[in-house]
C-alpha cells in the first residue's frame, strides 16, 4: 500500500525514506514534506581532539505527486583530516549543495523501482590539493543518477539494491581527483514497530576511486553504515547511526571519511514531517492532559541553571533575553512546531571581568548555538515523569561547542516539581 492510500500513517512510520549513504525507492507522496538536520563526527583520531571532526548537513523533500518528489540538501565539513595525510594535516573544506528529484517507476508485488537524479555544486579545498580552505571563489558542478530497487520480504523486512553513478571532478587544482564513480549499494530495513526500525547498508565503488589514503594516494573503499530510527512522535523521527561515510548528498555519499575510510563516525539526524493532512496523530500517548493548566504551562519554561523536561505546546514561539554585569548578556528564540519537539537559536556574550581565568573558559568571544529538544516521556499525558533529550551545537570565532543533556522532571503535586539535568559539553 502506498503512502497516498494510507493517509493516517506518518511517512516516518514507513521504511526510512533515504538511509544514510543509501538511496532507496521510497517517495513521500503528494503534498507530504520532510525536513531534517544532522551531524556525524569522530571520537578518535590524531586530529580528533575536543569536539572531534564533524560533518553537518540539512535539507528537505517535498512530494509533488504520489510518485514524484524533489529535494534539497547541503552538507559541510571544515576540519583537518581525521589522521595525517602524507605526514601533514592541512584543513579541508568540503561543501556540497544538491537539488534532486526522485520518481517511482514501478510498484508491482514485492518489487519497487525508482529513479533519482541530482545536480550539485562542490567546493573541495585544501592545501593538499593546491587551494586553501578559505578559497571558495569557484566551485565544480557535479551530479549523480541512481536506480534503487527494493524487494519486500514481509511488511516488516525489506532489501534494497541501488546501482548508481556519481559524476565528480577529474582534478582539483591540477591534482587527480575521483572523476566518474560507478557504484552499487545494498542494504536492509527491519521495522519491529511503527516507532522503531533498524537498517544497514554498504556502498561500493565499482570504477574509479572514491577515497584518499594516509599516504596521499587515491584509492577505492566501501562505505558502511548501520543505524536505527526511533519516532518520538508521528511527526518527529530520530536516526542514530555509525558509519565511515563522509559526503552526504546523492553525488558525494560514495566518498568516505578520509584518510583510509577506517574510522567509525557516530551520527544523529532529526526529521520533521508536517503531514499533508490532519489525520496523522499528534503523538503516541494521546492528549489527555490538554489543554494544560497555567502551572503546567509555566513548567515548560527553563529555569536559571536547569532546562525544563517539557516542550512548548505546538506553534509556540518563545523569546527570552538576559542581562548581567560587565557586558554579559544573552538571548534565545524557541519554536515548537509540534508536540514533543522544539528548536532554538541562542546568542551569548560572556563577561570578561577577570574573575575567571582564560584557561577556565574556552573563549570570551560571542557564541552562537542551534539546539533541538525532543521529549520522550510526558507526565502530562500518562508517563510516570517527563524526560527529554537536549542537544546544542555552537561556535564562536575560535572554538566549536557540543552540548547534550537529559532534562527530567517529576511533578509531585500542583505546587511542587523536582528537576534534574545530567549535562555534558565539549569544546574544540
Amino acid at each position: 500500500m502506498s503512502r497516498a492510500e494510507d493517509p493516517k500513517n506518518s511517512s516516518l512510520e514507513q521504511f526510512v525514506e533515504t538511509q544514510p549513504y543509501l538511496t532507496t525507492t521510497d517517495v513521500l507522496g503528494a503534498k507530504n514534506s520532510r525536513f531534517w538536520l544532522g551531524t556525524h563526527h569522530t571520537t578518535s583520531g590524531t586530529n580528533s581532539n575536543g569536539t572531534g571532526n564533524q560533518f553537518f548537513y540539512g535539507g528537505f523533500e517535498y512530494g509533488l505527486t504520489d510518485k514524484f518528489q524533489i529535494g534539497f540538501e547541503r552538507g559541510e565539513y571544515s576540519d583537518p583530516p581525521i589522521d595525517p595525510i602524507a605526514g601533514t594535516s592541512p584543513d579541508f573544506r568540503f561543501i556540497a549543495t544538491s537539488l534532486y528529484g526522485k520518481y517511482r517507476v514501478m510498484e508491482r508485488g514485492p518489487w519497487t523501482v525508482a529513479a533519482q537524479a541530482s545536480l550539485e555544486s562542490l567546493v573541495f579545498r585544501s592545501e593538499f590539493f593546491g587551494k586553501g580552505p578559505n578559497d571558495t571563489s569557484d566551485f565544480d558542478v557535479i551530479g549523480s543518477f541512481h536506480l534503487p530497487v527494493s524487494y519486500m520480504i514481509s511488511p516488516r523486512f525489506r532489501l534494497d539494491f541501488t546501482p548508481g553513478v556519481s559524476f565528480l571532478p577529474d582534478e582539483q587544482s591540477g591534482s587527480d581527483f575521483f572523476g566518474t564513480v560507478a557504484q552499487l549499494g545494498a542494504g536492509f530495513s527491519y521495522k519491529s514497530h511503527a516507532r522503531w526500525q533498524v537498517y544497514g547498508n554498504v556502498n561500493i565503488a565499482l570504477s574509479g576511486d572514491n577515497s584518499i589514503s594516509s599516504s596521499g594516494n587515491l584509492e577505492r573503499k566501501p562505505v558502511l553504515t548501520f543505524g536505527g530510527r526511533y519516532n518520538v512522535s508521528p511527526k518527529i523521527g530520530l536516526d542514530v547511526f555509525v558509519t565511515n561515510g563522509g559526503g552526504v548528498t546523492p553525488a558525494t555519499q560514495i566518498i568516505p571519511a578520509f584518510p583510509d575510510a577506517n574510522t567509525a563516525l557516530f551520527g544523529a539526524v532529526v526529521s520533521y514531517t508536517p503531514g499533508a493532512n490532519n489525520e496523522v496523530p499528534q503523538n503516541y500517548r494521546g492528549l489527555g492532559g490538554e489543554p494544560l493548566s497555567a502551572r503546567n504551562r509555566q513548567l515548560q519554561h527553563n529555569g536559571f541553571t536547569l532546562a525544563s523536561a517539557d516542550t512548548f505546546s505546538p506553534n509556540t514561539v518563545n523569546a527570552r533575553f538576559t542581562v548581567g554585569s560587565e557586558d554579559a548578556w544573552s538571548g534565545a528564540l524557541v519554536y515548537s512546531p509540534t508536540y514533543d519537539g522544539q528548536i532554538e537559536l541562542t546568542y551569548e556574550q560572556f563577561s570578561e571581568d577577570g574573575s575567571v581565568g582564560d584557561d577556565a573558559v574556552p573563549s570570551f568571544d560571542p557564541t552562537y548555538t542551534f539546539g533541538v529538544k525532543l521529549r520522550f516521556l510526558d507526565q502530562n499525558n500518562g508517563s510516570p515523569f517527563s524526560l527529554s533529550g537536549l542537544a546544542k551545537i555552537g561556535e564562536d570565532s575560535k572554538t566549536a561547542t557540543y552540548f547534550v543533556s537529559a532534562p527530567a522532571m517529576y511533578k509531585a503535586g500542583d505546587r511542587l516539581a523536582f528537576l534534574a539535568e545530567p549535562k555534558f559539553a565539549a569544546w574544540g
